[in-house]
């Protein structure tokens, strides 16, 4: 039957006329072929859209629609037609239509098509099934896929949406030519990731030394997943503008007033003793792994992503034994020597010291001493262990520094985390920790970018720290209690936290503010 349908409205289409002969009776009609990109296709081969079957009269005659190199069915007559494409040699593209109907003489040539507009071919054409002149076509980079219809699509994409010079970049950078056909394909080539894709080069042609990679990678998946952007096409390039600016702002993402930012410069500038870049140099030569280094805050490409405090005030003072109250000292010796029993919650995570004799380590003793410098941690933590050495310590403060270790790898952040206390005039105390943490990377420039595509999902890790801290808060006031110091002994102080401020970035992203809103306040 014959079912008629809206004929789909594109600013650009080619329409052929074919001819079927079956027992001498000719039968009639189009072939439209409809670009994605609603732009001229330089020849069949390289076609991406939707293909039509009409009648004269302009009606569908088919359910469906098809691609190129399908068979469909199509009522002109006979039971079924097939329709083949060849290559456009010249000027003109020509498709042969071959009547399969049962007891059929065979197939007809066609009439010549509509104009190939958008492309110059070379001298000569064929008419029928006639072959025309090979036609000289712009280089492009090797495609890597032994898929056909893949390999036409990308081609079709470098021909029709790329100048010559974005061209010639992908050209001389495969890597980043294959890491472009890896996310159309990945998308299916679809229109959106052709636009993503020509915005980018568009982008990379104007700023050749931007990290190609971050940005294509960031400014894709933001442009996917998000909507009311203002100029996407404009996307890559705030998206370069964004990763300059915390190179020189590593603070810039945190949501926080800049006379606070000053009271945690101190951790965050925490110096490394010579000592503890000495033991790690040692630990190098102890086996295969060679990599064992302080995950230095102040070298990672990333932006810092987490500033928090975490106190707990003391106005009694819990006993050490009968009659014997802690001295603010003693006590801050026994949560240093004792961390693990006060955490509430200890399925979040357990400091021990580093025993591990097939590198030569084994620092309980040196952690439980009256000076554990250097000494180093392991932190199991759920599903994701991490190392930490002590790098500063004093009467009233120590600091741990993360660090790849043979044993953990890489620590989930870079960053410091100092615990400390101070004195008040009743004799009492106030004991916290206070950390400053940036995502760990250790790769080049452009992961400012990376780490801040996951910030909309880190709320978890972020929460599962939170809720160790906060643990700790609440097992130092149970000691307190439970050691004669009573149930206001110690007081829980709410918790400081600085995050970053999603909202001011993607609002930047998307067009909506200026650069300006990001940063302290």
């Amino acid at each position: 039957m014959v079912v008629n349908e809206p004929v789909l409205d594109a600013s650009y289409t080619v329409t052929n006329l074919n001819i079927v002969r079956n027992n001498g009776v000719e039968s009639y009609f189009l072939t439209k072929y409809i670009p994605t990109d609603g732009k001229p296709f330089y020849n069949y081969a390289d076609f991406v859209g939707t293909i039509q079957y009409l009648d004269l009269d302009g009606n569908i005659l088919t359910s469906s629609f098809s691609n190129k190199n399908e068979t469909i069915m199509v009522y002109v007559g006979c039971t079924m037609i097939e329709i083949n494409g060849c290559t456009c040699d010249g000027q003109w593209t020509v498709v042969g239509s071959y009547n399969i109907c049962s007891g059929s003489s065979g197939g007809g040539g066609t009439t010549t098509g509509g104009t190939n507009g958008g492309y110059t071919p070379g001298t000569g054409g064929g008419g029928g099934g006639g072959t025309g002149g090979s036609p000289t076509q712009p280089n492009i980079p090797n495609i890597p896929s032994e898929d056909v219809v893949e390999q036409k699509r990308f081609k079709s994409f470098l021909l029709t949406q790329l100048t010559q010079e974005e061209v010639d970049i992908l050209i001389t950078n495969q890597n980043l030519s294959d890491h472009i056909f890896n996310y159309q394909k990945n998308k299916n080539f679809s229109p959106a990731s052709w636009n993503n894709s020509k915005w980018f080069m568009n982008f990379f042609a104007q700023t050749p030394d931007a990290e190609p990679f971050s940005i294509f990678d960031f400014g894709t998946k933001f442009i996917d997943e998000n909507t009311g952007i203002v100029n996407p096409n404009n996307v890559f390039l705030r998206a370069y503008a964004l990763d300059k600016f915390l190179v020189q702002n590593p603070d810039g993402l945190i949501n926080v007033s800049c006379y606070e930012l000053e009271k945690w410069k101190e951790v965050a500038n925490h110096p490394i003793p010579v000592s503890v870049k000495n033991k790690l140099y040692q630990l190098n030569t102890q086996g295969l792994f060679t990599s064992a280094q302080i995950q230095n805050i102040e070298l990672a490409n990333a932006p810092r992503v987490n500033m928090d405090l975490f106190p707990v005030k003391i106005t009694n003072m819990p006993y050490k034994s009968p009659g014997v109250k802690y001295t603010p000292a003693q006590f801050f010796d026994y949560f240093r020597k004792n961390i693990n029993t006060l955490i509430q919650k200890p399925d979040l995570s357990q400091f021990y010291p580093a025993v591990y004799p097939n590198y030569g380590i084994n620092d309980t003793a040196l952690w439980n001493s009256d000076n554990p410098i250097k000494a180093i941690l392991t932190i199991d933590i759920p599903f994701d262990p991490g190392s930490v050495i002590c790098t500063g310590f004093g009467p009233k403060a120590w600091v741990f520094s993360t660090i790849i270790s043979p044993w953990d790898g890489l620590h989930p952040v870079n960053g410091n985390r100092l615990f400390g206390y101070f004195e008040d005039a009743n004799g009492g105390m106030t004991i916290y920790t206070r950390g400053v943490d940036r995502f760990t990377s250790l790769s080049g420039t452009g992961n400012n970018l990376l780490s801040i595509l996951t910030l909309a999902q880190e709320s978890y890790a972020f929460s599962q720290a939170d809720e160790l801290w906060e643990s700790l808060q609440g097992g130092i006031k149970k000691f307190v209690k439970d050691n004669g110091g009573g149930e206001n002994g110690a007081e829980i102080i709410q918790p400081t936290i600085y995050r970053p401020s999603w909202t001011k970035i993607s609002g930047f992203l998307k067009g909506n503010t200026d650069i300006s809103s990001l940063g302290c306040y």
